[in-house]
């Protein structure tokens, strides 16, 4: 991570969560924080999050999951 030599593993088919607008929020505020770990998303329309890449190593993981994972546990703080 402080190398910056996080590897990204592209999804051959981008994946897209409905969420609600304050979770949408969260995560475009997070969007630095994600690429530098991996992950790239964007938004798509007013409550749709699409998942581009991955971290390498979390590659075999459900992007959805891993995102809305993220989310819980920023709830949680």
């Amino acid at each position: 991570y402080r190398s910056g030599a996080i590897q990204k593993q592209l999804l051959l088919v981008p994946e897209q969560i409905q969420l609600s607008n304050r979770e949408v929020d969260l995560i475009e505020s997070l969007l630095p924080v994600l690429d530098r770990l991996g992950f790239e998303c964007d938004r798509y329309g007013a409550n749709i999050i699409t998942i581009r890449s991955v971290p390498s190593l979390l590659g075999h993981a459900s992007p959805k999951r891993l995102v809305l994972d993220l989310l819980t546990t920023d709830d949680q703080r």
